[in-house]
């Protein structure tokens, strides 16, 4: 069973990631659009 800190470290993660790849994709589209 997971302790309630490595729960809350892994949702922090995920949310760091998600924000991450949704930086670089709107960077990678501002880069490509005239």
């Amino acid at each position: 069973m997971l302790a309630k800190g490595a729960v809350q470290a892994h949702k922090i993660a995920g949310f760091n990631h998600r924000l991450r790849e949704q930086a670089r994709t709107q960077r990678s589209r501002s880069t490509t659009t005239p």
